[in-house]
Formats: C-alpha cells, sequence, structure tokens
C-alpha cells in the first residue's frame, strides 16, 4: 500500500505508518469506540488467529511484521491492510463498506494511474482552485514521485529520512519544516501542505525537488547523508533564485 493514502471516515483520518501498518485503535475510534469490540477482543478470537497465520504464510514473514503493539504515547495496535480490512468489518457494516471502497479505489488507480490524475483534478475544481493552480499541483505531484523514487533508488529508504530531505527544500524554500508550516496553516497532521501553496511556492518546490533529484543521479551520491545535503542546496539554490 502506498504511504499517501488517507481513507476518511467520520471526520476521522487514517494513514499507513512509516511500517506501512495501520492504527487500529484509529478504526475503532472511526467506529464510534463499540463496546467489547477494542483491538484485543480481536485479536484474541480464533478466526483472527487464524487469519494471522494464513497471513504469515502468504507473505513468508513474522506475525510481529504484520501485527504490532506499541505502548507510550502514540501507541496502540497496528496491523497489515488484510489485517486491518478484518477488524473494520468486525467493527460495523458500515466501516468495512467504507473501507471496501477505498481499497478499490486505490486498486483502481494502480491499475491507471491516469484515473488518480483526473481525481485529484476533479477534487481541486470542486475546491475552487484556478486552472493555473492544478496544472501547477498535477505537475509537481509527478515531480515529488520522481524526486522520492530517486532517493530511494539511492538509499534512502525510511519513512523519517524522506520527511529529512523534504524539509531540508522546505526550510529555505517555504521558511520551516512540514510540521511548522502546517500549524501555522492551521492544519492537522495528516493534512497536505502543498494543497495550501500558492504558484509560487508550487513551482519554487517542484523546481527544488527536480535539481536535488538531478544531482543525486549525476552524481550517483548513495545513502540518508549524501542525498540530503543534494536537497540542502537544491532548496538554498532556488531560495536564491525566488528571493
Amino acid at each position: 500500500m502506498a504511504n499517501n493514502l488517507t481513507f476518511q471516515f467520520n471526520g476521522i483520518r487514517l494513514q499507513p505508518q512509516d511500517d506501512s501498518l495501520f492504527a487500529l485503535n484509529t478504526l475503532y475510534e472511526m467506529a464510534g469506540r463499540p463496546e467489547n469490540k477494542e483491538p484485543y477482543e480481536w485479536k484474541r478470537s480464533p478466526q483472527t488467529e487464524e487469519l494471522v497465520k494464513q497471513l504469515c504464510r502468504e507473505l513468508n514473514t513474522d506475525k510481529s511484521r504484520i501485527l504490532k503493539t506499541k505502548r507510550g504515547k502514540g501507541g496502540g495496535s497496528f496491523a497489515h491492510w488484510k489485517l486491518a480490512m478484518d477488524y473494520a468489518g468486525y467493527l460495523s457494516v458500515e466501516l468495512r463498506s467504507a473501507y471496501y471502497d477505498w481499497i478499490r479505489q486505490f486498486l483502481e488507480e494502480e491499475a491507471n494511474p491516469d484515473l488518480k490524475i483526473k481525481r485529484a483534478i476533479d477534487k481541486y475544481r470542486k475546491a475552487g482552485k484556478s486552472e493555473d493552480w492544478i496544472c501547477k499541483r498535477v505537475e509537481g505531484i509527478q515531480k515529488r514521485y520522481k524526486f522520492t523514487d530517486t532517493l530511494q533508488q539511492h538509499g534512502v529508504n525510511q519513512g523519517w529520512q524522506y520527511g529529512v530531505c523534504t524539509d531540508e527544500i522546505n526550510k529555505p524554500v517555504l521558511g520551516g519544516k512540514a510540521t511548522e508550516l502546517k500549524a501555522s496553516r492551521g492544519l492537522t497532521k495528516n493534512q497536505p501542505l502543498r494543497d495550501t501553496l500558492d504558484d509560487v511556492e508550487l513551482s519554487a518546490i517542484g523546481l527544488a525537488e527536480a535539481i536535488a533529484a538531478k544531482r543525486i543521479r549525476q552524481e550517483q551520491r548513495q545513502g540518508f547523508k549524501p542525498c540530503r545535503d543534494a536537497c540542502t542546496d537544491a532548496g538554498n539554490r532556488v531560495k536564491r533564485v525566488f528571493d
């Protein structure tokens, strides 16, 4: 499952964690916290245990990779998307139906990427965005994919590392880290920052990511720190151009 997916239900948002697992406690909140259906009740059922065993066999992996419990702040139960789907159905038929629709949309867009772009354009038009802004936003999405693909191909493979590389561009170009910028613009953690950028900011970010990706490829940089430094340099270059 792609890490940029967001499932919404009853005003609550769900996204994959850095390890691609989904927070079952968030699904529980979406369903209205039904009595005796907490994640631990679902996990202890024989049907769930059989499903976990089957999925471990399918993926040739350990249970700890597909079903986890974390303690402390930000803790809870986290599961592979197939297990999360089963838990959604366990909670309520309404939540299960909405979750199925979300998975179907993901599969449709995986088979036909143009459909994802069309849906994005429709969403932006309904939000009142101009055609010029929409063109820049869609172009920026493609540049973002190329940027993150380049990072992955050159040894950046952890979620926090992508975030650091992104912020090395955000800081000089936009004036702060993503978390700081979202807070200043009244956004939640999971709301997309780039949907709030203006035409110039979108162009600047897209240019910086394109420069960083090109330099990483041309210089055959490998590993997190060399790629991060390329992002820092690209961000500073673009800041000087747009100042």
